[in-house]
């Protein structure tokens, strides 16, 4: 096991963002982190990596001076930042780790980014996207990290450096957590996807596209469970109203055949008795029905249809 969270709950203003969010990690783990824009991935990330803290809950570390290699979004590497990682061999990562400059080299170079050491200090001023995105991966990759943390990594990416990103991950040994759009980019890489979905965690096994194939399912089991429901609560509802017409005619008959019988000993009280019987059950079926409609299933909500027009 490398790490545990546990009921992490962040905020921002009146906005709580994750609300109880529990889960593992276990060393070697290759995980997808999937959920709506806004659903609070990054705020786990930056939580992850010791950037914020959580306002209640805790992550339980099982490894000592765990190296943690994150790629943050973009706007994180100004030109400032990479020409200070380019020009300084000592910089560390958590865990103590100092980046290999040679290595750094190395890749920029697998990656299509030449001659990096040739580059004058406004060179990295003007960098692309994609040129900022290389550098910043070939930083993490110097490294050597134990836990990769992968924020879009593909984003301006060419098809050169998502190949190469891809076979470097098939063969990197440590745990990985990757936040990406990129459906065929994460059916590559990962085995599991942590879905956030309204402050919690859910997890499914397999890639991407299983884990689409089992949220359908879930869906679909869950829409049906919600429907049975549905016609239980009809079901109660009709033997609320029949149980009531039953009783109404329980209490009449008590004062009708009571007075017609003479007032005999037994006669009214069996009729008082059989309509308190069936107040009684009609009181019992109410608080069932009233506790399916506080605590029963809610409908699952449907995901939005998107349609494009040309």
């Amino acid at each position: 096991m490398l790490l545990q969270c546990r009921n992490l709950r962040k905020e921002f203003g009146d906005h709580e963002v994750l609300k109880s969010v529990s889960f593992d990690l276990a060393i070697g783990d290759r995980l997808g982190l999937a959920g709506k824009n806004g659903a609070g991935k990054t705020t786990l990330v930056s939580i992850l990596t010791g950037i914020l803290e959580p306002d209640e809950g805790q992550i339980l570390w099982h490894k000592d001076d765990v190296r943690i290699g994150c790629l943050r979004q973009e706007a994180y590497y100004t030109g400032d930042t990479l020409h200070n990682i380019y020009m300084h061999q000592d910089i560390r990562a958590r865990g103590g780790s100092s980046v290999n400059i040679s290595d750094f080299l190395y890749i920029t170079s697998q990656l299509g980014t030449e001659k990096v050491h040739e580059w004058e200090a406004k060179r990295f001023k003007n960098l692309s996207g994609g040129e900022r995105t290389k550098l910043a991966l070939a930083h993490i990759w110097s490294m050597k990290p134990d836990f990769l943390i992968l924020d879009e990594p593909t984003n301006h990416l060419d098809l050169r450096g998502v190949e190469w990103l891809i076979d470097e991950l098939k063969n990197y040994q440590g745990t990985i957590l990757i936040i990406s759009h990129d459906r065929y980019f994460l059916d590559q890489t990962v085995q599991g996807i942590l879905e956030i979905e309204n402050g919690v965690i859910n997890k499914y096994n397999g890639n991407y596209s299983d884990y689409r194939n089992e949220k359908k399912e879930r869906y679909r089991a869950e829409l049906h469970a919600y429907e049975s429901q549905a016609r239980y609560k009809e079901k109660l509802e009709s033997e609320i109203q029949r149980l009531k017409n039953w009783s109404a005619k329980a209490h009449r008959d008590s004062t009708k055949k009571g007075a017609k019988s003479g007032n005999k000993i037994g006669s009214k009280e069996y009729y008082r008795v059989k309509a308190k019987k069936l107040d009684k059950q009609i009181k019992s079926t109410v608080k069932r029905l009233e506790k399916l409609r506080q605590e029963g299933i809610t409908r699952p909500k449907e995901e939005p249809r998107i349609s494009f027009a040309f």
